[in-house]
């Protein structure tokens, strides 16, 4: 079931200690959507996180590869109804999205010709850090299809944001999202399992 992979990659990024990881031969550094915010309005950004992928040691995730995700708070599983306008609103707290079944379109009410859709899958995490502090509109959220959406929802401690370069104004492409594809296939990933 592709909701079970997910919360294992999920339960790996979280539950991994890192003292037993090992750092790859060329780190490779996860990229997420953000929704931030400038000048009072809301806009989609291309971040990088500081945290470099490292793969775990330990018996029982024993060859995954891990990213430290920043200081969590608690998490809450959600579970929206079919075709579900939540309307226009800032993030309650800086967090992150993890959708593991449906899709969202996500718009910015300052700017109409931005939009991003969110499946659920590898590419379907992204990053809200569009605060009323910070955006005085927020974002608009339109969960889209035919089905329920199910998504975790996890809090920053501290209302931080996780350590991040900015690599560009709008939001990561199919080739830079997740670092994931270049994970699974640098040579160095591979290599780097068989030496645990």
């Amino acid at each position: 079931m592709h909701s079970n992979n997910v919360l294992g990659a999920v339960s790996s990024l979280l539950l991994s200690p890192m003292s037993s990881m090992a750092p790859m031969a060329a780190p490779l550094r996860p990229n997420f959507t953000a929704i931030s915010a400038h000048n009072g309005s809301s806009v989609f950004e291309c971040w990088q996180l500081d945290a470099p992928f490292s793969l775990s040691s330990e018996r029982s995730v024993r060859g995954s590869a891990t990213a430290d995700l920043g200081s969590l708070a608690n998490a809450s599983f959600s579970i929206y109804p079919a075709n579900y306008d939540i309307g226009t609103h800032t993030a309650p707290r800086k967090l992150w999205a993890i959708f593991l079944k449906g899709m969202g379109l996500f718009t910015l009410p300052d700017d109409d010709s931005a939009s991003l859709y969110v499946s659920a899958g590898e590419y379907g995490i992204i990053f809200a850090a569009d605060t009323a502090d910070i955006s005085d509109k927020g974002h608009g959220t339109h969960l889209l299809g035919m089905t329920e959406h199910v998504a975790i929802l996890i809090p920053t401690e501290d209302n931080e944001e996780p350590a991040h370069e900015v690599l560009h104004s709008g939001p990561c492409d199919a080739s830079e999202a997740g670092g994931l594809r270049e994970l699974a296939l640098s040579g160095s990933y591979s290599s780097a399992i068989e030496t645990l």
